[in-house]
């Protein structure tokens, strides 16, 4: 799957029943949130943030709120999830100090630059690694010297005799999350063909490749968190 095909899966359907699935799972984007925010407490009271594959919007509802003078751009080539993003955050009252690009990185001008950019379980859409460099180097593009990186992905090392048991508890998930059994083992199979799986260490050699140093903060099975700077 690429970045472009990434948009079939968050169709209209998926986009309205997002929001209550992942209400599910809360404790995992909680911890994620909780972490993300101590890692960026020295940045400006003004900080100007990016957020690539915004979603419906979670992360920069939730930065919004404890930063009432942050700014956000909201990039998301799903036009079915940036509607909901939008109108999550009209309905909160932060819209004003957002700017909203329905499409990819590229389309945010190359000369802008940004103190914090948030890209959660977004580039293992890619299935290219050398796209995938190239795509975290368009981010180090628009990411100031000062600046964060906070980056997720699905990650693992599916050459290891551990995995099959990790995919079996990352069902359990899917479950947990509404899904109805066999439509999670779907979901399974489908990081075999429609997702880049790597391992963390590899993740991080391609991060390094685009001039990022990355440091692992969060794991919740396969959902690995990195921070990363120049």
């Amino acid at each position: 799957m690429s970045q472009s095909n990434a948009v079939q899966f968050f169709n209209e359907k998926t986009a309205s029943m997002y929001d209550a699935r992942t209400e599910k799972i809360a404790a995992i984007n909680q911890n994620m949130h909780l972490l993300m925010d101590i890692i960026l407490q020295n940045m400006p009271e003004d900080a100007c943030v990016l957020c690539v594959g915004a979603g419906t919007g979670t992360e920069i509802s939730y930065l919004a709120t404890q930063h009432p003078k942050w700014q956000f751009v909201a990039v998301e080539p799903s036009a079915d999830m940036m509607a909901i993003c939008k109108n999550k955050l009209t309905q909160q009252g932060v819209a004003n100090r957002c700017t909203f690009i329905t499409g990819y990185v590229n389309d945010v001008p190359a000369d802008a630059q940004f103190d914090v950019v948030l890209c959660l379980l977004v580039s293992h859409f890619i299935l290219d690694a050398q796209e995938r460099v190239d795509f975290y180097q368009d981010i180090a593009h628009r990411l100031k010297s000062s600046g964060y990186l906070i980056h997720s992905d699905i990650s693992y090392d599916m050459k290891s005799g551990k995995a099959e048991d990790m995919l079996q508890k990352w069902h359990g998930l899917h479950v947990r999350a509404g899904s109805a059994p066999e439509d999670a083992y779907k979901t399974v199979e489908a990081l075999k063909t429609h997702v880049a799986v790597l391992a963390p260490a590899d993740i991080e050699s391609m991060l390094l490749k685009a001039g990022l140093k990355a440091t692992q903060f969060f794991q919740s099975l396969l959902i690995h968190g990195w921070y990363s700077h120049k």
